[in-house]
């Protein structure tokens, strides 16, 4: 309980210093105290299964201070993404998605942070993690060769073609690795035709 008025506290002193562009210094130091401070659910594993009322009391404290931890997070990626602080907004980026690994804001920044760090490799991958959850919850497998052939083309504007090849084919074989082989429920995914790629590949030239 002290951990969770602590964090309360915090969370409070930290709106007196908001600014336009997010937090002043002194409110990001207060968000990273409160998200240091929130270690697992409030009463995590225990339950009284006699007490309904408390079981409600208890799921909606849960829930709301889980709002409040994964948004100061996000204000935090965001503080540090815009100070340049990249390793310290990824570590940030990680915890929120370990609370929401289905929230796409906190992917989007994931990849984002992994391409400022130029490793577009994890980027591909970080996105075919959010392919693969939407894939899994519609099976629109079509979704997915509609997103990695638009990704390709894109890409493949740039001086480094082979290398972009390179980067999808490793996401695509993550993504049939998670979601089942060819002909165990998901069809093969094809990128580009030959004609397509050597296309790209002249103007990309």
């Amino acid at each position: 309980w002290a951990d969770v008025a602590a964090f309360q506290q915090r969370m409070a002193d930290s709106r007196v210093h908001t600014v336009p562009c997010g937090q002043d210094p002194a409110g990001q130091l207060l968000l990273e105290e409160a998200v240091a401070l929130y270690r697992a659910d409030l009463l995590a594993g225990f339950s009284l299964r006699d007490a309904p009322e408390f079981e409600n009391w208890l799921c909606l404290e849960r829930e709301m201070l889980r709002r409040a931890v994964t948004s100061a997070l996000e204000m935090l990626v965001q503080l540090h993404t815009r100070h340049g602080n990249f390793a310290a907004a990824q570590d940030y980026a990680q915890r929120w998605l370990a609370l929401e690994p289905e929230e796409e804001r906190a992917h989007r920044a994931m990849i984002d942070l992994h391409l400022h760090r130029g490793d577009q490799l994890a980027a591909l991958r970080q996105q075919s993690e959010v392919l693969a959850q939407a894939i899994s919850a519609t099976g629109d497998v079509l979704r997915l060769e509609r997103a990695l052939n638009d990704n390709l083309s894109a890409l493949a504007g740039s001086r480094n073609f082979e290398d972009t090849v390179m980067s999808l084919s490793a996401a695509i074989h993550l993504l049939t690795t998670r979601l089942g082989k060819p002909g165990e429920g998901m069809p093969a995914v094809e990128l580009l035709t030959i004609e397509e790629k050597q296309a790209l590949r002249g103007r990309a030239a």
